[in-house]
């Protein structure tokens, strides 16, 4: 017998709390329907897998959702759950599965809010949420609507009863792209952070259980072939425009490969650079440049970033050296560690 199999609501399953709103593309309608699918559901479905476990999904509206959890209702609540000090004072986390932070959603009228834009304006954000906890602490003289559901959320930014929404990046990613007129004006700098498993506290048993479960998705592929399915191999870049509270740099990157290879190394790239970069909170976007030249490909790989703090996350203090992965020695016909970076002055789309 396992150590957390007592633990359990239901014998052999897993009791898992969803939110009623679902937020897509983490997953779609409610469960017990054919259409209940998303990256959570092909995630928790396959760590239950693992430990050879059923899995039932109960929904419950997030203001309510963690009481079922403190009354052992649930097993574990795995619903765009974003790691927070003042929610692991109540729960206990799993390793992060995803990273996040939080944006700004407005129309698309060409015209981007900045914070002093939104003091007086009328802001969207879930209720019971970090994006309304953020709203609120950092829009104080903005006026909060707070919604139960995402639809609701945005369906008041399209018809202009708000004039933004504060989302979460994976789910204003997905609304941004599934409806014409929205787009995500920027980052809320300083709101990095990353969607987690909660449990009970003290349930360490099958919290344990499931972090390695987890690290064994990622270790085998099956977490990146899920995330492939819902997100793509590059997450959508941000909207870049010329910044007003902070200036953009650019981190500029050279690099030579044979014509036949060329084909292949982007494929690569996009696996390991353009993948663990975009995957970082504090990066704005990501493009690959390619130029066939005879025989060779150059190559420019370019990263955007609000600082060059920002870079050092990633970089370390040595900010012109190159990172590079075992199989580039296979593909560049020379390794030049050196990086350029640009302030980025004017970029007009």
């Amino acid at each position: 017998m396992t150590a957390y199999a007592g633990t359990l609501a239901s014998p052999g399953v897993l009791t898992i709390g969803v939110d009623e709103s679902p937020p897509p593309p983490l997953n779609f309608g409610l469960p017990g329907s054919p259409d209940f699918v998303g990256f959570e559901v092909d995630l928790t479905r396959a760590i239950a897998q693992r430990l050879g476990l059923g899995v039932t999904y109960v929904s419950e509206l997030w203001s309510r959702i963690l009481e079922d959890l403190r009354q052992d209702r649930l097993d574990l609540i795995c619903t765009a759950a974003t790691v927070t000090p003042e929610r692991s004072k109540v729960v206990d986390f799993g390793d992060p599965y995803l990273d996040t932070e939080l944006v700004i959603v407005v129309k698309s009228d060409g015209r981007l809010p900045t914070s002093a834009d939104l003091a007086g304006a009328d802001v969207g954000a879930r209720i019971a949420t970090v994006a309304e906890e953020c709203a609120r602490a950092r829009l104080g003289r903005a006026r909060i609507r707070t919604f139960d559901f995402n639809t609701d959320a945005y369906a008041a930014l399209e018809t202009g009863e708000v004039d933004a929404v504060i989302d979460d990046r994976p789910i204003a990613t997905h609304f941004a792209r599934s409806r014409p007129g929205l787009e995500i004006a920027r980052v809320i700098e300083g709101t990095g952070s990353h969607y987690a498993l909660m449990f009970a506290k003290g349930n360490d048993g099958l919290r344990e259980a499931m972090n390695r479960a987890l690290a064994e998705l990622r270790a085998d592929g099956t977490y990146e072939r899920i995330h492939g399915t819902w997100f793509g191999e590059e997450p959508a870049p941000m909207a870049l425009h010329e910044k007003k509270e902070a200036a953009m740099i650019a981190r500029i990157w050279h690099g030579r490969t044979r014509a036949e290879h060329a084909d292949t190394y982007l494929d690569y790239m996009k696996q390991t650079g353009v993948h663990d970069i975009r995957n970082l909170p504090s990066n704005l976007a990501v493009q690959v440049w390619r130029r066939l030249r005879g025989g060779e490909a150059d190559f420019l790989f370019v990263s955007w970033w609000p600082s060059l703090e920002s870079i050092r996350g990633f970089a370390g203090d040595d900010l012109e050296r190159a990172v590079y992965y075992p199989r580039d020695r296979e593909y560049l016909l020379e390794l030049d560690p050196r990086v350029e970076h640009y302030e980025v002055m004017v970029d007009e789309r």
